[in-house]
C-alpha cells in the first residue's frame, strides 16, 4: 500500500461520517448545569448532507482504484488492469485526499465549544467500534484464505492493530488501508492538545497559521515537510478544511485566513505531484501531474461550497445511510474483496464479480455500522477515555475535582 510519505489511504477515517469558536471564558451553559455534551445528546446539529454524498463518492474512488488498478497491478487479483477504465481508476486514491479535506471541515465543528473529555470521547467513540470488528474479520479472512492472495497476519500483529496505529510499534496494518488512520489520529492529537490546554477559543486561529508554516517548511525544506508530523504534505487538507469551517461558522473573510487558505492550497497542489511520482512507481503506471493538481484543486472548491446556504443546506435522498456506510466500507473492502474475488474473478467475468463484491461488502458494512451505533461503546469510552482527562482538564476546588457529569 502507499507508505506514509505516499499517501495514507483511509475514510473518515473518513472515512466515515465525522461531524459542530472555543469559548474559554465563556463555557457552555449545559457544561455548568452538569447537562450531556451536545455532541452526546439526541439530535445531533443539523448535518450537511452534501458531505456524506461527497464521503460516500470519495469511498467508491478508492474502491475503484483498489479493484481494478491496485489490487492488479499488485497481484492481490488475478485480472489485467482494466483498460480506458484503469485510464480514470488510478487517479482513485486521490478519494481520501477528499476524506482529510472533509475531515478538517467537520472536526473544527465537532471541537467548538467543545471540552477535551468530550472530544476524546466522541471522537473514540467514532472511530473504535467500527474498526475492531472489521480488523478482526479481515485478519480472521486472512487467517483463513489470505494464501490466496499472498498475505498473512500474525496475532501480535492484531494486537497492534488494535491501537489503530501499528506502524508506531513497527507492525504492518492487518489492512494496507488503515496508514490513513494514523493521519486522522494524529489531527485528533492536535486538537485535542489545544482543547486540553483550554485554548480552544484559539483554535480558529491557530489554523490559518499551520497552514503558513507547512508552506514555509515545504519551500524551505521539502523532504522535511513530507517526512515530519504536521509539517507539509497531507496535513494541509486539514488545515484547509478547518479554515473554510471557520469562515461558515462566522462568515469573516480576515486576511490570516485568506493566507492560511492560499498557503495550504499550494501546500496542497505540491503536495500532490510528489505523491503522484510516488503512486506511479507503486501502480507502474503513468499519472499525470496536471490531473492530479486539477483533482485536488477541485476538492477544495467542492468545499469551499458548502459556505453557500444553498449547497450546505441542501436535502439529499439517502444521505444518512451512504455517510453511515463510508467508514466501514472503507475499512472492509480492500483485502477482504481481494479475497472474495481470488476464488472466482478471471477477465470473462469480472464486470459480474466487482458488483457482487461490493454488494456484500456493502451488506458487511451495514453490519458493523449497527455494532458501531451500540449504546454500550459510549458507556465504554465515556469511562475509559473520558473520566481520565476529565481529571486532568478539573480546576481545583474546594471539594476537590470536579468530573462533568456525563462521565459520572
Amino acid at each position: 500500500m502507499l507508505g506514509k510519505t505516499a499517501s495514507r489511504l483511509a475514510i473518515d477515517p473518513g472515512l466515515g461520517q465525522f461531524v459542530a469558536c472555543g469559548l474559554v471564558g465563556h463555557p457552555d451553559k449545559s457544561l455548568r448545569k452538569g447537562a450531556m455534551p451536545q455532541q452526546f445528546r439526541d439530535g445531533p446539529q443539523r448535518r450537511i448532507d452534501v458531505l456524506d454524498y461527497l464521503r460516500f463518492g470519495a469511498a467508491c474512488m478508492v474502491v475503484g482504484y483498489h479493484y481494478l488498478v491496485y489490487g492488479p497491478a499488485k497481484g492481490h487479483i488475478d485480472v489485467s488492469i482494466a483498460g480506458p477504465i484503469g485510464v480514470v481508476a488510478r487517479y482513485g486514491y486521490l478519494g481520501v485526499d477528499l476524506f482529510f479535506l472533509i475531515s478538517g471541515f467537520v472536526i473544527m465543528n465537532s471541537a467548538r465549544n467543545s471540552r477535551a473529555s468530550n472530544f476524546a470521547v466522541s471522537r473514540a467513540t467514532r472511530l473504535y467500534p467500527a474498526f475492531w470488528p472489521s480488523m478482526l474479520l479481515t485478519a480472521l479472512a486472512i487467517a483463513l484464505w489470505g494464501a490466496n492472495i499472498g498475505l498473512s497476519v500474525s496475532p501480535l500483529q492484531v494486537l497492534a492493530n488494535a491501537t489503530m496505529a501499528p506502524g508506531l510499534v513497527g507492525m504492518p496494518g492487518v489492512d494496507g488501508v488503515y496508514w490513513s488512520l494514523l493521519y486522522e489520529l494524529e489531527f485528533y492529537l492536535l486538537v485535542f492538545l489545544v482543547l486540553l490546554a483550554r485554548q480552544g477559543h484559539r483554535l480558529g486561529g491557530l489554523m490559518p497559521l499551520w497552514a503558513v508554516a507547512m508552506l514555509a517548511c515545504t519551500l524551505a525544506a521539502p523532504t522535511m515537510a513530507n517526512k515530519l508530523p504536521f509539517a507539509g504534505g497531507l496535513y494541509a487538507y486539514f488545515a484547509v478544511g478547518a479554515i473554510l469551517a471557520e469562515v461558515r461558522h462566522d462568515s469573516r473573510y480576515t486576511s490570516i485566513r485568506l493566507l492560511g487558505l492560499s498557503s495550504g492550497t499550494i501546500v496542497i497542489a505540491l503536495g500532490s505531484q510528489e505523491r503522484a511520482k510516488v503512486v506511479s512507481d507503486i501502480i507502474n503506471m503513468e499519472i499525470s501531474p496536471r490531473v492530479v493538481t486539477t483533482v485536488v484543486l477541485l476538492w477544495v472548491t467542492l468545499i469551499a461550497a458548502m459556505l453557500f446556504p444553498a449547497v450546505s443546506k441542501a436535502r439529499l435522498p439517502g444521505s444518512r445511510m451512504l455517510g453511515a456506510l463510508t467508514y466501514p466500507v472503507y475499512l472492509l473492502h480492500a483485502v477482504l474483496g481481494y479475497i472474495l474475488m481470488s476464488f472466482v474473478i478471471t477477465d470473462g467475468n469480472r464486470w459480474l464479480v466487482y458488483p457482487g463484491v461490493f454488494l456484500i461488502i456493502l451488506a458487511l458494512a451495514a453490519a458493523m455500522n449497527r455494532v458501531e451505533r451500540m449504546p454500550v461503546w459510549k458507556h465504554i469510552f465515556s469511562s475509559a477515555v473520558g473520566r481520565p482527562v476529565a481529571l486532568i482538564e478539573s480546576e481545583p476546588r474546594s471539594s476537590g475535582l470536579t468530573i462533568p457529569e456525563s462521565f459520572k
